[in-house]
């Protein structure tokens, strides 16, 4: 799918995939898991009263939501992380074709460029982590 794009081009792609690819990992979490409001106020957590449903988190609880209220941002974040997993892996495929077919002298090149592709996505889920889950954390 992606082979004829041009030698940065499938790395740059791949980690600006990153980022929609764990929100949209977050948002299929965040109903599968999910267990109703009531539920975990009933069990004595502390969770705010807008939630309608959280999510065990080490401890602690983040933002959920329930399936049944929101029918169609579940489908959508489905088909949304489905679609980026097979993007992501299509971009795999085409750096793997890329390296194969590079000159000797560029294949240190492509080696750099997944070095830093790897880099950006421990980055993007490093940030995630520590400011976006908090952020949807209950105080």
């Amino acid at each position: 799918m992606f082979n004829r794009l041009p030698f940065p081009w499938v790395y740059v792609l791949e980690v600006l995939l990153a980022a929609p690819l764990f929100a949209s990992f977050y948002l299929v979490v965040a109903f599968v898991a999910s267990q109703p409001a009531d539920a975990v106020r009933a069990t004595g957590a502390a969770i705010p009263t807008g939630w309608e449903a959280a999510v065990p988190n080490h401890g602690g609880y983040i933002r959920g939501f329930l399936p049944s209220a929101h029918p169609v941002l579940l489908c959508a974040s489905t088909i949304a992380l489905l679609a980026f997993v097979v993007i992501a892996w299509q971009l795999r495929l085409a750096q793997a074709a890329q390296r194969r077919s590079a000159l000797t002298e560029h294949v240190t090149y492509h080696k750099v460029a997944a070095a830093i592709t790897f880099g950006a996505w421990a980055l993007v889920a490093w940030l995630l982590v520590t400011f976006g889950l908090p952020q949807l954390a209950a105080a």
